[in-house]
């Protein structure tokens, strides 16, 4: 697997990267600021800071599954259905891993997985090697969308969106950290991309999308 957000061109691993919009995992996110996209036929809602898990209190209970691998993912309102996921770690910075291929997404297994207590992160990338990754159309989920996670021991952890944020990225190593928040007692979701104008100072994409969402 790979560290960071960088694409490989049809013919290796680019010396610059220029036209990779892949999965940002190696942002250290500080001075964020949110778009928050609004639910479906709703009005948009203003910006505000982004929060990856909620600040206001405990997560809900929400009936946490026992531990199991997810092996698909399927989010219907943008028509994504994937098979087996990739099972990603750290890299010897401590940074998280991305796919190694545009077209699968992948699971933190050091963490939670989905439906278990905690926040499980699954990454993928937007662009890969010039083409469409399988999270090209993440930014268009809304508020209330549902993301199914398929798991080994043939039950389905069904998730609600109840906040899609766009931030901006630092140079620095993502860790799982960056995207969990505050831990709740109930089971969360974070899937994370890339989205925004590639940014010569950063080295990559200028920013990346987190969609979150709740075990219902």
């Amino acid at each position: 697997m790979k560290e960071g957000c960088h694409g490989v061109g049809d013919t290796g691993r680019l010396a610059t990267v220029v036209a990779a919009v892949v999965v940002v995992l190696t942002g250290a996110l500080t001075g964020v600021t949110l778009v928050v996209t609004p639910q479906r036929g709703a009005a948009p809602a203003t910006g505000g800071e982004l929060a990856v898990a909620p600040r206001g209190g405990t997560t809900p209970v929400n009936r946490p599954l026992p531990p199991a691998k997810p092996v698909s993912l399927e989010i219907p309102a943008i028509a994504l259905s994937t098979g087996t996921l990739a099972e990603l770690g750290q890299t010897a910075t401590g940074a998280m891993e991305v796919p190694g291929d545009g077209r699968r997404a992948g699971w933190y297994a050091p963490g939670p997985a989905p439906g278990e207590i905690g926040t499980s992160l699954i990454s993928g990338h937007a662009r890969y090697a010039f083409a469409s990754g399988v999270f090209d159309r993440l930014r268009e989920v809304r508020a209330g969308d549902v993301v199914r996670v398929g798991r080994s021991d043939g039950t389905t952890a069904e998730f609600a969106v109840y906040q899609v944020g766009k931030r901006q990225r630092t140079v620095a190593p993502a860790t799982a950290a960056d995207y969990t928040g505050t831990p709740g007692n109930g089971a969360e979701l974070r899937l994370i991309t890339c989205a925004g104008t590639y940014d010569r100072s950063v080295g990559d994409r200028a920013e990346e999308v987190v969609v979150s969402a709740r075990l219902t």
